[in-house]
This record gives C-alpha cells, structure tokens and sequence, in this order.
C-alpha cells in the first residue's frame, strides 16, 4: 500500500469509529518495508490526506517517524507540517521534505536527520527557544541558518534555552574533505545553557565551535566518539569542574603516541570529574606505557587491544578511581616459564595488599598464554583477591567452572569472595 492510500485508510477508520481524537497530543509511526513505489500522486492530494487526519486528531504536540520508505517519509512531513503552530516535539529519522516557511517557537524538541545527497527542505526553527537539537548523519552542507528566526538573521545565533546538543558525524565518501560543523559557513553561535553534548563520528576539530560558545560551566555531561585530532579539541576546553565525561577514540597511530598521552592525561587528569570518567580506547599501535599516564579521575576503561598480565596489574594500581575495566585480551607470556611461574605462585601467596581503585566489574576477554591451566586460572584468582569491591567478573568459558568453585572453597576465607559473579564472556 503506497503512503497516501494508508493514510487515507487510517483517515476512515478514525472517522468510522469516532471518539474524542482531540485529546490524542503525540503520534509514532514506524515502518519496516522498504518500498520502491515512486508516486507520482498530485502534491496537493497528499496535502489533502494530512490536513483531514490533523482535523480528526486535531491538538497532537508530537510526531515522531523512522520511516525505512523515504516515500512515507516526506508523507509525515506532510504530516507533521500541519501542526506547524502547536508541535512541541518533532522527531524524523530519514529526509525532511517539508512545504511550510517555518516551525513555531513552541518546538522546543528537535530530532532530525540530513542526507547531503537529497535536496531537503527544512523550514526555518527558532533557536532561541529549542532546549533539545539532535542532527542524525550530519552532512558537508549543513547550514546552521536553518535556526535563524524567520524575521532575520541574529549574530551571534543564540540557542538561548538549549540544554542537550547531539551530533552524529556520517562521513560522505564523496567528500574532498572530512565534514564540519562550519562547513557551509562559518556561523557564531551561543549556547548559554548547554548542558550535555553527546558527537559521534567525529574526524577532526569540530567541537572547537561549539565549545568555544558554551558557558563551560554550565555543562556537566560530555559523551564524545571520534579520532584522536578532534579529541584534541575538547581537551582545549576548560571545565571547572564536569559530572560526567565519556571518550571513545577510534585507532591510533604509533606516530601519534605522544599526543595521546597529553589528550588523555588533559582530559582525565586535569578536569575535575565529579561522578564518571569513561575511555573506550579501539586500539592503538603501541603498547601502553603506564609510567606515561595521569589518568587520576577515570572510573571506566574499556581497552581493545592485548596487555600483559604484569602491565594489568600495574594499570590498576595507577587508577585510583577506576571502577570497570573491559580488556580485549590479557596475555600471560610473561608466565610461561617454570621460572617465572614458580615466582608468581610466590607472589600470589604474599601479595595480598589490595588495590586502591574499586573496580566492581573486571572483563579480561581472552586470557592467553603459553602456560599451565593453573597458572592462568591463578592470574585471574589473584586479580579477584586484590579487588575488594569487585562484584563481576568475565572470562573465557574455559576458566568460569573452575572459578565458581575457588569462590565456593575461599570464600570463608576471603569474604569479598562470596560477593563475586563469575561469567563466561
């Protein structure tokens, strides 16, 4: 069935059984068949269809649409255009096609998605009373005078009320160059009362926009996702003090070791993070060096690449604060002598003082090594008991039996033991 007959039908129902449609104020519509139906329908029809259903369901103040058909999807905006007065939250998750000049100031919620491949027209939105902006595949031709008032452009642009700001980076193939935020012009831009940036999918230093027009001490939530340049541009920030600050970093060239550690070691060392400090790093063509880092305020650390059981033991004993950690491999080779095995046996009697960081949760991914079945479920054993605090464990199926029962045997012994959940990754 092609958009306008469905919306035609919905139409019919409503009408057939009645009943106070007014007091609906939020429609959702999701659609999950692709269709390659092209209408060739005159527009006015479709406009038609929207204005009789927006009569029947007449005070809705949100739409929203992930609509797999782009066909359905310049029907809802359509759709969502008849409420142009009243909408207070409108989210679409594929191309925007609208035929009206503007939105209301009303429309304080906003979740859109742009394609630099399609002509989109977007009508003009106010600013000065959004408080939630979401961009989905932020595209090179983005314009930020979309939120210009419609009565003339404003500089700075001031998103006066704006709390929440997310931007997810798509990379075009096509494009000569990686996407920005003033790529289409530069814009001045005022965010007063930002309180959480979310970006993902960033390629270089597009934050500097933003960031340099926050009231920095506003903000106390920053989830970011990109490569390690644009990193950098948020650790020029200065945040006096953040509730929460979450970094993922895609890959890493051994070329860009040291700026790394001065990225990393600015961001959760120098900020003071109240509440979370989160790095995922992908993976990095070098090995860490624990000496390097000054990671004081991070509580979670996910690693995707191999470390040595030694260098995991030393990397928990340099972060104090750190609650989880997730590692894609530890490796034992350093154990796979009889000599060195016999010198962690005595280690692992003696060494008994527990770590400072309260790690809770501890996922060691593959646990690999040329050596025994006893040393390596001594490597994790010796962990478990030098972390007082710890609630889950994750390990190799071939580890998990083995310790359930050295819980169930020492935990008499080891109280903290008893608290434990051991799983198998």
């Amino acid at each position: 069935m092609d958009p306008d007959a469905y919306l035609d039908a919905v139409l019919q129902l409503l009408i057939k059984y009645s009943g106070n449609w007014a007091s609906v104020n939020s429609v959702r519509v999701e659609t999950s068949r692709q269709t390659d139906y092209e209408s060739h329908e005159d527009l006015q029809k479709k406009r038609g269809i929207c204005r009789r259903l927006a009569q029947v369901v007449s005070q809705v103040q949100a739409v929203e649409a992930d609509c797999d058909s782009r066909i359905y999807s310049k029907t809802m905006c359509e759709f969502a255009g008849c409420y142009a007065e009243s909408l207070r939250s409108l989210k679409l998750l594929d191309i925007m096609s609208f035929s009206i000049p503007s939105f209301a100031p009303v429309l304080s919620d906003l979740t859109m998605a742009l394609v630099s491949a399609e002509a989109q027209a977007i009508p003009r939105i106010f600013a000065s009373t959004l408080q939630k902006l979401n961009v989905y595949s932020y595209p090179k031709h983005f314009s930020w005078s979309y939120f210009q008032d419609p009565l003339g452009a404003s500089k700075p642009l001031r998103f006066g009320q704006l709390k929440e700001l997310r931007l997810n980076f798509t990379q075009d193939p096509s494009a000569e160059l990686p996407m920005r935020l003033d790529i289409c012009e530069p814009a001045e831009l005022e965010f007063p009362m930002l309180r959480v940036l979310m970006v993902s999918g960033c390629l270089v230093d597009t934050c500097d926009n933003i960031l340099a027009r926050t009231h920095e001490s506003q903000v106390a939530s920053v989830v970011f996702g990109g490569a390690l340049g644009a990193a950098k541009s948020l650790s020029r920030s200065s945040f006096a003090c953040i509730d929460s600050l979450i970094i993922e970093i895609s890959p890493v060239a051994a070329s860009d070791e040291d700026e790394f550690y001065s990225v990393t070691n600015r961001l959760f060392g120098d900020f003071a993070i109240k509440h979370s400090g989160g790095l995922h790093i992908h993976h990095t063509d070098f090995a860490l060096s624990v000496g390097m880092l000054q990671w004081t305020s991070l509580t979670s650390l996910v690693l995707q690449r191999p470390m040595e059981f030694y260098d995991v033991i030393d990397l928990i004993g340099a972060l104090p604060r750190l609650e989880q950690l997730d590692l894609a491999e530890m490796r034992l080779d350093m154990l796979a002598t009889e000599e060195a095995a016999a010198a962690f046996g005595e280690r692992l009697d003696s060494d008994t003082q527990p770590f400072e960081a309260p790690v809770e949760i501890l996922s060691l991914g593959s646990v690999v090594g040329e050596c025994p079945f006893h040393v390596s479920a001594g490597a994790v054993q010796f962990l478990m008991i030098k972390m007082p605090m710890l609630k889950q464990v994750l390990v190799d199926d071939y580890l998990e039996e083995y310790l359930d029962l050295f819980v169930e045997e020492y935990m008499d012994e080891i109280p903290h033991l008893a608290e434990i959940k051991v799983l198998a990754t």
